[in-house]
């Protein structure tokens, strides 16, 4: 039998959304919307300076919230 222990949160004041939260939800509302993950890793990189390496940032935002809906990573069709 597996037991798994949930951690209830002490603090039961709302929290401030952050604008990372904000950026999750952008991502999965635009990859919903059939949106090219590069074009969404091309705005996130730009908007987000304030990130150490705001490259990596978007692409593992990306990543994760095309992971989260289930999207399979697309495969490159060789030119002709």
């Amino acid at each position: 039998m597996i037991c798994q222990f949930r951690r209830e949160r002490k603090d039961t004041t709302p929290r401030e959304v952050s604008q990372s939260d904000r950026d999750w939800a952008y991502v999965k509302d635009q990859l919903r919307r059939g949106t090219q993950p590069q074009r969404l890793v091309g705005h996130l990189g730009r908007t987000r300076q304030d990130k150490h390496n705001p490259r990596d940032y978007a692409e593992r935002t990306v990543r994760k919230a095309r992971a989260a809906l289930g999207l399979t990573q697309a495969r490159a069709v060789p030119a002709r």
